[in-house]
């Protein structure tokens, strides 16, 4: 077949790229250049490859987030809908020498009575079990995750001693206690997750109610008392309401309080339990029992 030949039989399906100016036309049976045509068809043929990297491109960037969500509980997140203020605040969990107990003031803000129990010479921990006051080295704990009604594991994505219990993050708000540090904040994927699994620590979900200083409305409504972890002045407390109130007063009083970050705990006639200076044992609400196996608490233990 010789160079004119060549020209000729291109086909409408072939792309071909030659060396000189005069090889990239052919002409048809007429004698009429088919240069355009196949500029045209060149040009299509790239349009089409761009957009098939760009769809190649979104679809793994889709995956990877998708997969993300599953490792770190995989629910969409329900509550906490403004995600435009999310912040991790991250403490040494280092106990000062001298006795440990559990300091108690009372303060009214906005007219809400506020009980504050503040831990002094011990270090935070989680605990799975019914009743952490048969403990003694344990000189405060509160119900920590939300409990499922219908299988009572813990409602969002859930790490003890670095076995994963439960899975989702239906709260953006966390506590995660891995390698002498503990972490809370707001935040929809954190790799604090996998540190605790990495490293045998604990990590749990809840609402965040106050974060970078401003309360944060999520949904639960009605009244109970509510209780929360706070970080107030680089310290964490354990604060409470004396009273029923809504979500939203009790996060404005914690907020008016200068609290920074505040993850709620689990209210309402849950328990919460407290040494004071000389060992006595003081408790409010009540444990959940053998209907709960995963049932678990946020806790400060003597050194």
């Amino acid at each position: 077949m010789g160079k004119g030949d060549m020209k000729e039989n291109i086909s409408d399906f072939e792309i071909r790229v030659l060396g000189s100016e005069n090889e990239c036309s052919s002409v048809d049976a007429k004698g009429h250049s088919s240069q355009s045509g196949h500029i045209t068809r060149r040009a299509l043929l790239r349009g089409f490859f761009v957009l098939v990297i760009v769809v190649a491109t979104a679809l793994c960037t889709w995956l990877c987030l998708h997969n993300d969500a599953k490792l770190s509980g995989g629910d969409a997140p329900s509550g906490n809908s403004a995600v435009d203020t999310l912040s991790v605040e991250t403490l040494r969990d280092e106990a000062p020498q001298g006795p440990s107990y559990v300091m108690v003031s009372d303060t009214i803000i906005n007219d809400i009575p506020l009980r504050i129990l503040c831990p002094v010479g011990g270090h935070m921990d989680l605990y799975v079990g019914h009743d952490p006051s048969a403990e003694k080295n344990i000189l405060l704990a509160a119900h920590a995750a939300d409990l499922r009604g219908d299988d009572g594991t813990p409602a969002g994505a859930f790490v003890y001693s670095g076995e994963l219990l439960s899975k989702g993050h239906s709260k953006y708000g966390f506590c995660a206690i891995v390698a002498g540090s503990v972490s809370i904040g707001r935040q929809i994927e954190t790799p604090l997750f996998e540190r605790a699994i990495e490293k045998n620590g604990h990590f749990f979900r809840q609402y965040s109610i106050v974060t970078n200083g401003k309360m944060i409305s999520i949904p639960p409504k009605g009244k109970a008392v509510r209780r929360a972890l706070c970080l107030k002045d680089n310290s964490l407390y354990i604060i409470e309401s004396d009273t029923p109130e809504s979500y939203h007063d009790f996060s404005i009083a914690l907020e008016d309080l200068g609290v920074s970050e505040a993850l709620a705990l689990v209210g309402g006639d849950a328990a919460v339990m407290w040494r004071d200076e000389n060992g006595k044992l003081s408790q409010r609400g009540d444990v959940f029992g053998d209907s709960f196996p995963l049932e678990n608490y946020i806790v400060w233990r003597r050194r």
